[in-house]
C-alpha cells in the first residue's frame, strides 16, 4: 500500500501554514501589525494541494486598515469571506457589501452604520469575543441602547466582551444581558454612563477579568455591585479618578473575589495621559485587598517604606510588578532594592518616573543589597534625566572623571542654565543640533567628524582608549566594551524606541551604573530582557 507523502496531506500543511507570520510588529508605529503575507503566498503558489490547504489561512484575520493599504479589490474580499475568523473594522464609513457569516471575534469601532453593525452581530451568533464601541449619537438614543442589549443577548457563545461608548438607560438592560451570557470569562466596560445598582442580579460565575475604564460614583454607581457579582474574579483593571471609592472597591473585593491575583490601574483615561497616581493611604488599601497578589502594575505618588513594606507581603506569590512612580525620592531606588532583594518569585520588573528626573549617579542604591531573583526574566528602568549636559558629558569624559559634573548636575537640578562652553565652531555646530533636538541619523555626519578633528587636535588617545564607553561612530548611548563582553554572552541591542538624543541614557554615570547592573543581571540564567530608558538589550 502506497504511503501519502507528507507534503500532500492537507492537514498537516494547514498546521504548517498556521507557523508562518502573516502580520508582523509595525517597528515605525509600534501600536499595529502589518499584513505581511509574502511567505505564505510564496507557499500558496507550491501545488494545488498547498493552494487548497493555505488559502483560508491568508483570509483568516481581516484588517480594514492593512486592505486599504494592499489595496485589496472589495470583490476578491467578498469571493473568500467565508474563511474570515477574525474582523476588524476601523473606519467610520458603513461596512458595503462585505458580511462574512463564520466569524469567531469581531471588533467595530465607531462605525456609522447602526445597521450595518447588527447585520453583523446577528450574521454571526457563533461568536466567541466582541469588541464594540459605538458612536456617540449612538449612545444618545434610548431605543438604540436597547436593541444593542437585544443583540448582545442573542450571542450564546460570547466569552469576552468590550463594550465602548454605552449608556444604560434602566438597570435592568444590563442585569438582563448579564442573565442572557452567564459564559463571559472577560468583560471590559469603556467610557460606560449610567450604570445603576445591580441588587438582585446572579452571581458572574464565568468572569474571570474585568477592565473598567470609566468614571465611578458620579455616573455608574454599580460598578462598585459588579464586584461583588464575580466571586471567581481574579484580573481587575481600573482607571483611577477623583470620585474612586477605593474603601468601598477594597471592601468588596476583600470580601467577594478571594481568587483575585491580578491588580493593574495602569490604566488611563481615553490612554491618553500618564496613569493618575495613588495617595498612599488608597494605594495601601489595595494592595491589601488580596491575600495572594502575583500581578501588580500600580502608579504612586511616591514610593514610601509603607508602600514598600505592603507590597513585600506578598513576596512569596509575586511574579510581575509594574511601579510608576509621579514624585522621585531619595527613597525610590533603595526600596526597589528591597523589594528584588525579597520577592524570589518575580519574573519581571518595571519601575517608571514620572518626571523622568532620575540621576544614573544615585540609581545605584538599587543594587545595595544582593538580589534574589533566580527566575527574573524582564528588568527595565525608564526616568532617567534626559539633559543635553549628560551628552557633553558621555563625549568628553573617561570612567576616571565622573566627579567633574557633579556641580553641573547639581546646578541643572536647581534649574539653573548650564552653558556648554565652545571653543570651536564643531562645538557650536553640535550645540545647536542638541537644542533643536535632532534625530540621532542628522547628528551623526557631525559627530564622526568630530572624532575625527580631535583626534588630530590631539584626543586621539581618548578616543581609542579603551575608557571611552560611547561609539559615537554608530549609537551614541552604547558603551562598546560592555557590549563586547555582552555579545560573547549571546546579548544584543535588540532595539531603541526613540531615536531622539535626549532620550537616551549615556552619562558616564549611566554607563558605570549599566556595567554594575550587567554584572549582576549576567548571573541571573533567566534574564532574557533589560531595558535602560530607551534602549532595550536581549538575550535568546
Amino acid at each position: 500500500m502506497a504511503v501519502d507523502n507528507p507534503l500532500t496531506i492537507h492537514e498537516l500543511i494547514y498546521r504548517v501554514g498556521i507557523f508562518i507570520p502573516l502580520y508582523t510588529w509595525d517597528r515605525d508605529n509600534t501600536r499595529f501589525y502589518r499584513f505581511t503575507p509574502k511567505n505564505l503566498l510564496s507557499c500558496i503558489r507550491v501545488n494545488r494541494a498547498w493552494y487548497a490547504a493555505l488559502v483560508p489561512l491568508l483570509w483568516t484575520v481581516y484588517s480594514d486598515v492593512e486592505m486599504e493599504r494592499r489595496k485589496v479589490p472589495i470583490e476578491t474580499i467578498v469571493a473568500h469571506s467565508q474563511h474570515i475568523r477574525f474582523f476588524e473594522y476601523d473606519k467610520s464609513e458603513s461596512l458595503g457589501p462585505l458580511l462574512p457569516t463564520n466569524l469567531r471575534e469581531l471588533r467595530l469601532n465607531s462605525v456609522s452604520s447602526f445597521e450595518s453593525c447588527a447585520d453583523f452581530i446577528l450574521a454571526n451568533s457563533q461568536l466567541t469575543a466582541l469588541d464594540w464601541t459605538l458612536r456617540l449619537e449612538h449612545q444618545s438614543d434610548p431605543l438604540q441602547c436597547l436593541a444593542i442589549q437585544t443583540l448582545l443577548e442573542s450571542l450564546y457563545q460570547l466569552k469576552h466582551l468590550r463594550l465602548g461608548n454605552w449608556r444604560v438607560y434602566d438597570p435592568i438592560q444590563f442585569k438582563g444581558l448579564l442573565n442572557k451570557t452567564p459564559g463571559i470569562k472577560e468583560l471590559a466596560l469603556v467610557q460606560m454612563e449610567g450604570l445603576g445598582g445591580l441588587e438582585g442580579c446572579p452571581p458572574m460565575l464565568n468572569i474571570t477579568r474585568l477592565y473598567l475604564q470609566c468614571l465611578w460614583s458620579n455616573v455608574n454607581s454599580g460598578l462598585v455591585d459588579l464586584l461583588r457579582l464575580c466571586p471567581n474574579l481574579e484580573s481587575l483593571t481600573f482607571f483611577n479618578f477623583n470620585d474612586c471609592p477605593m474603601a468601598t472597591i477594597t471592601r468588596n473585593l476583600r470580601e467577594c473575589c478571594p481568587q483575585l491575583t491580578t491588580i493593574d490601574t495602569m490604566a488611563t483615561y481615553l490612554d491618553t495621559h500618564d496613569p493618575v497616581p495613588w495617595l498612599e493611604s488608597d494605594l495601601l488599601m489595595l494592595l491589601e485587598a488580596t491575600q495572594h497578589l502575583v500581578h501588580c502594575r500600580v502608579p504612586m505618588e511616591s514610593f514610601t517604606a509603607r508602600i514598600c513594606d505592603a507590597i513585600i507581603t506578598h513576596a512569596g506569590s509575586l511574579e510581575t510588578i509594574h511601579l510608576f512612580i509621579e514624585q522621585d525620592s531619595d527613597a525610590t531606588f533603595r526600596n526597589a532594592n528591597r523589594i528584588l532583594s525579597s520577592c524570589s518569585n518575580l519574573r519581571a520588573f518595571t519601575m517608571s518616573s514620572g518626571t523622568s528626573g532620575w540621576s544614573a549617579k544615585h540609581a545605584s542604591d538599587i543594587l545595595g543589597q544582593p538580589w534574589n531573583l533566580s527566575l527574573l526574566e524582564t528588568f527595565e528602568l525608564n526616568g532617567f534625566k534626559q539633559r543635553a549636559f549628560e551628552y557633553e558629558d558621555a563625549f568628553y569624559n573617561t570612567f576616571d572623571d565622573c566627579g567633574k559634573k557633579d556641580e553641573d548636575e547639581e546646578q541643572a537640578d536647581h534649574g539653573k542654565d548650564m552653558e556648554m562652553e565652545s571653543t570651536t565652531p564643531l562645538d557650536k555646530e553640535k550645540k545647536e543640533c542638541l537644542e533643536k533636538e535632532q534625530d540621532f541619523e542628522a547628528m551623526t555626519p557631525i559627530i564622526n567628524k568630530a572624532m575625527y578633528l580631535r583626534g588630530n587636535e590631539g584626543n586621539a588617545a581618548l578616543l581609542s582608549s579603551r575608557h571611552m564607553h560611547t561609539d559615537y561612530g554608530k549609537y551614541p548611548y552604547q558603551d562598546p566594551e560592555l557590549m563586547a563582553t555582552l555579545s560573547g554572552q549571546g546579548w544584543n541591542r535588540h532595539r531603541i524606541y526613540s531615536h531622539r538624543w535626549l532620550g537616551h541614557v549615556s552619562s558616564c554615570h549611566a554607563n558605570i551604573l549599566r556595567r554594575k547592573l550587567f554584572s549582576r543581571v549576567v548571573a541571573t540564567p533567566s534574564i532574557r530582557k533589560v531595558a535602560l530608558n530607551d534602549v532595550v538589550y536581549s538575550r535568546g
